[in-house]
């Protein structure tokens, strides 16, 4: 009888790596341009940006007419052109600019007893008409 090998194979758990990355794909030109339906890259055009200037300009110009507006009564004057995007600019405008930072900053007041309800048009999946709603804090923006 003969033995291959003298002695034993000893394996520490701390010798052998926790986790190995998986092989990284190669993907060429060839590859993407082989497929028979080719890549839809709408959806990396499909980005939205919020101007935030003409928001201001808008919520300074309902205030010219009265002393303070809520934002529920602006979204009713001015419907939201981007819908939750444009909703989250102005509460990020309501929040940054009231702070009173810079010469052009607005005021604005949260009343968290009061939530409103805020409603704009949208387009579903089948690009029907939809309304959306949102319930937030109420909103006061102040001269």
């Amino acid at each position: 009888m003969t033995i291959d090998d003298m002695g034993a194979e000893i394996e520490l758990p701390l010798e052998r790596p926790l986790f190995t990355p998986s092989m990284k794909p190669r993907i060429t030109e060839q590859e993407i341009l082989a497929g028979e339906g080719g890549i839809d890259t709408t959806r990396l055009f499909d980005q939205i940006v919020v101007d935030k200037e003409r928001l201001r300009k808008a919520v300074r110009r309902a205030l010219r007419q009265q002393p303070q507006i809520t934002l529920r009564h602006l979204v009713e004057g001015e419907p939201l052109r981007q819908g939750l995007a444009e909703l989250v600019a102005y509460l990020e405008l309501a929040h940054a600019d009231g702070m009173g930072q810079g010469p052009d900053a607005l005021r604005a007041v949260v009343d968290e007893s009061v939530e409103e309800p805020i409603q704009w048009l949208a387009m579903d999946h089948l690009e029907s008409p939809v309304i959306r709603e949102a319930r937030l804090p109420r909103v006061i923006f102040t001269r």
